[in-house]
């Protein structure tokens, strides 16, 4: 028995996210300035598939206004009747169009679009969702 997984801390105050990724799919980060990414890092193994294995913290900062996006590959690996998957560029196109939608907005953005490409067909894998865009500290 395995899982993948992201888990990971945001620092309210200064936006830093530091994470560590168990075999998960990476994490889309969205800019206010310049195009929306995927954020590369370890590739390191699923959990669960070894024993006693570490992961390395990683970490990134986001500015006031910018965002980061999960998901399971559920999402970019949907498939339309013809068994072609939503795909990773499309997941990334649908983002960086829709870069100033509010988190809630950007879901049903991105899952709107993926019921479009996939039409009648069945779903084969879960499909979930996770933004977080930073605002920056109060003052």
């Amino acid at each position: 028995m395995f899982v993948t997984l992201i888990i990971g801390v945001l620092n309210i105050r200064t936006g830093e996210i530091r994470y560590a990724n168990g075999g998960h799919n990476p994490p889309i980060v969205i800019p206010k300035q310049g195009e929306a990414f995927y954020k590369k890092g370890m590739n390191e193994p699923l959990v669960g598939a070894m024993p006693g294995m570490t992961y390395t913290d990683l970490s990134f900062t986001l500015s006031p206004g910018e965002g980061f996006f999960l998901y399971t590959d559920g999402v970019n690996e949907a498939m339309d009747l013809d068994g072609e998957q939503y795909s990773n560029p499309r997941l990334l196109s649908r983002i960086e169009k829709n870069k100033g939608a509010l988190p809630d907005e950007m879901i049903k953005l991105v899952l709107g679009s993926i019921k479009d490409h996939s039409q009648m067909a069945p779903q084969s894998d879960d499909i979930a969702m996770l933004m977080i865009k930073y605002n920056g500290k109060r003052t």
